[in-house]
């Protein structure tokens, strides 16, 4: 506890010291020098009712000093300012976390699927920057980094509609993402790299993680393999969660083909994880997964926070006026008691 206008201590006893000098002086410039003898006082003075009055009056004024002395002790404590002060830092969360969506010919089935995954995904965060990238044979960014969750919900369920109602017959060509078809489709690698452009800040300690949803079979030539892409992220430490649609295990191969061996060690490369969507619990494990990340958190500067605590003082001085009040109030009724008894 600190006091930020010490000085009005001394201040006040001043006042109060200067107050009793003046008000003896006052009382011995009244004290009468002579006056009219009175004969036979002695038997007044004697009186029990003259006793009664002289203490009555006594207390009253007893009274009335030390309420006053109270409410003077209070508005003391409010004009020293006492208060307590304290240093803080702010912690800002600041975890990054890309969605990377393959949306090429063999994902279509379990897109909208995915989508879904990945809205509740996004439900699991809080304070998270999150963005949204798909690819098949080019790369789309449908958003950047943002923790808007509301604008995120929106976007998603919008996504997974327009995913359902794709049909063979039409075609499909998401957002753009046809561009150089000649040259291949599921380009895994280019679409994994062009998610991991997304993150910014580079100069900044962030957790970041790409979640990558794909089945990796590969359908062309691209610039970057998976590997490669991996190995980019691990440079820049991203930790990549692959979520594969399980398409082998669906299909009675089994769980070990080049695809999923591929793709669980380019995760486990990043120091990420791989999952597959017939996974019981693939949305808990992947978020929990992400959350657990040793998460940068970025201190501000220190700045200095002070407390008035100046509501004791007004406390004190509420309940002197209050005990004033009713000492005042007391003698008046006492003395209306007796001029009727009179």
């Amino acid at each position: 506890m600190t006091m930020m206008s010490w000085w009005a201590i001394p201040v006040a006893i001043g006042l109060v010291l200067a107050g009793l000098v003046v008000g003896l002086l006052v009382a011995r410039r009244r004290r009468p020098q002579g006056g009219t003898p009175l004969a036979n006082t002695s038997r007044f003075l004697a009186l029990a009712s003259f006793g009664r009055v002289v203490r009555r009056h006594a207390v009253v004024q007893g009274l009335t000093g030390l309420t006053v002395l109270v409410m003077a002790v209070g508005a003391t404590m409010v004009a020293v300012r006492p208060a307590e002060s304290e240093t803080l830092t702010t912690e800002l969360a600041s975890r990054d976390v890309v969605l990377c969506l393959d949306v090429s010919g063999s994902m279509i089935e379990v897109d909208a699927d995915l989508m879904s995954v990945f809205e509740d995904l996004v439900k699991e965060f809080d304070g998270e920057r999150v963005g949204l990238s798909v690819f098949d044979s080019s790369s789309v960014t449908l958003f950047p980094l943002t923790d808007d969750y509301e604008f995120l919900a929106d976007q998603l369920g919008l996504y997974a509609e327009q995913l359902e109602s794709w049909d063979w017959e039409s075609g499909f060509d998401y957002s753009g993402t046809m561009l150089g078809y000649e040259y291949g489709s599921s380009l895994i690698g280019d679409g994994l790299a062009m998610c991991l452009d997304l993150f910014d800040h580079t100069d900044q300690e962030r957790a970041r993680a790409v979640v990558l949803a794909t089945d990796n079979y590969l359908s062309g030539a691209p610039y970057l393999t998976l590997e490669q892409a991996a190995t980019l992220a691990k440079m820049s430490n991203i930790r990549v969660y692959g979520i594969d649609p399980g398409w082998a295990s669906y299909y009675g191969y089994g769980g070990d083909t080049v695809e999923a061996e591929q793709m669980r060690e380019a995760c486990e490369l990043t120091g990420g994880e791989y999952y597959t969507m017939d996974d019981g619990g693939t949305v808990r494990k992947i978020a929990n997964a992400i959350l657990k990340e040793e998460a940068a958190l970025i201190e501000s500067d220190p700045y200095l926070v002070v407390y008035d605590r100046s509501g004791r003082g007004v406390a004190v001085m509420a309940v002197g006026l209050a005990g004033l009040v009713l000492v005042q109030a007391a003698t008046v009724l006492a003395g209306r008691g007796r001029r009727r008894s009179l």
